[in-house]
C-alpha cells in the first residue's frame, strides 16, 4: 500500500472542500467572539487541522521508512563486511597465519597449537653494523701482515639470512686506492642476537712494501630479521686509520668516493 499516495489525496480533498467552503460566509459579522464562527467556518477549520494532521502523519511515515532503510543498509554492509574477513582468516589460515582484529595484529600459528608468534607493525628493525667502538681493530702486525678483527653487531633487534659481502680497500699516502679483495665472513644460517658481537677476522698484505694510510672496509648486501619475513639492505663505508691507530665511520664524500671505486671492482 503506497501511503505517501494515500496521504497527498487526503491533503488535496481537505484542501479541495475547504476552498469550496471558504467561498461561502464563515463569520456572522452580526455575532462577537466564538459565536460568530458559523457553521462553514467549523468546517473548515476542520478540514485545516485534517490537512495538519495528514501532513504529521505523511512526515512520520517517511521518517520511519528512511530510518529502516538505513538499518536495512548499515546490516547488508555488516554482513559483506563479515564476509569479507571469513575469506581473508581462510586465506590466512592456509599460510599459517591468524588474524587478531582485537590488538589489530597478524598472528603466525607455530607447529605446536598452544604457541604463537605475534607480527606487529611496530617491532623493532635490526640495523646490522660493525661495533662503533672497536669496529676494525688492529690485533697484529707482523712480516708485512696486518691482523684485523671486524666487530660485527645487530642493534635494536636481532637479524640472520646475510648475503653479504666485506670490500677491503688501501689507501696510501697519495690517497691512492688499492682494492685488495672481497670476502664473504657472513652466511645465511649465522645469527646474530642483540647486543652481542660477532668477531670475523681479516689479513692484510703490505702491497709492494708502500706503507698504507688508511683500510677501507664496505659492508654491503642484505640481511634479514629473525623471522625472515623482512629484507633489509645494507651499504656501509668504515676505516682504520693507521697513524692513530683509530676506527670511525666515513663522511658523506668519503663514502661517495669510495662507492664509486667498488662499482669499477669486477
Amino acid at each position: 500500500m503506497n501511503w505517501n499516495l494515500i496521504f497527498i489525496l487526503g491533503i488535496a480533498v481537505f484542501v479541495a472542500i475547504s476552498s469550496i467552503i471558504s467561498a461561502g460566509n464563515v463569520i456572522d459579522k452580526r455575532k462577537k467572539g466564538i459565536r460568530s464562527v458559523t457553521s462553514r467556518g467549523w468546517i473548515m477549520i476542520g478540514l485545516n487541522l485534517g490537512i495538519i494532521i495528514f501532513s504529521i502523519f505523511q512526515f512520520i511515515k517517511n521518517d520511519n521508512e528512511m530510518a529502516a532503510k538505513e538499518i536495512a543498509a548499515n546490516n547488508k554492509q555488516l554482513k559483506k563486511d563479515s564476509t569479507t574477513i571469513s575469506t581473508i582468516t581462510e586465506i590466512l589460515g592456509k599460510y599459517g597465519f591468524k588474524l587478531d582484529s582485537t590488538n589489530k595484529t597478524l598472528v603466525k600459528l607455530l607447529n605446536d597449537s598452544n604457541s604463537v608468534n605475534i607480527i606487529s607493525d611496530d617491532s623493532p628493525s635490526p640495523v646490522l653494523k660493525l661495533n662503533n667502538s672497536d669496529g676494525i681493530r688492529l690485533v697484529k702486525h707482523s712480516n708485512g701482515e696486518y691482523d684485523f678483527d671486524l666487530s660485527v653487531c645487530s642493534e635494536n633487534a636481532s637479524s640472520t639470512g646475510f648475503d653479504c659481502l666485506f670490500y677491503f680497500i688501501q689507501e696510501d699516502s697519495l690517497k691512492t686506492l688499492a682494492f685488495l679483495g672481497k670476502k664473504r665472513l657472513l652466511y645465511n644460517d649465522e645469527k646474530i642476537p642483540t647486543g652481542s658481537t660477532l668477531h670475523l677476522s681479516f689479513i692484510m698484505d703490505d702491497r709492494d712494501g708502500l706503507p698504507f694510510e688508511r683500510l677501507y672496509v664496505v659492508f654491503k648486501g642484505t640481511y634479514k630479521n629473525m623471522d625472515k619475513t623482512k629484507t633489509y639492505d645494507l651499504n656501509s663505508v668504515y676505516y682504520y686509520q693507521k697513524s692513530s691507530n683509530s676506527f670511525a665511520g666515513v663522511t658523506s664524500d668519503t663514502k661517495e668516493r669510495i662507492d664509486a671505486f667498488v662499482k669499477t671492482i669486477k
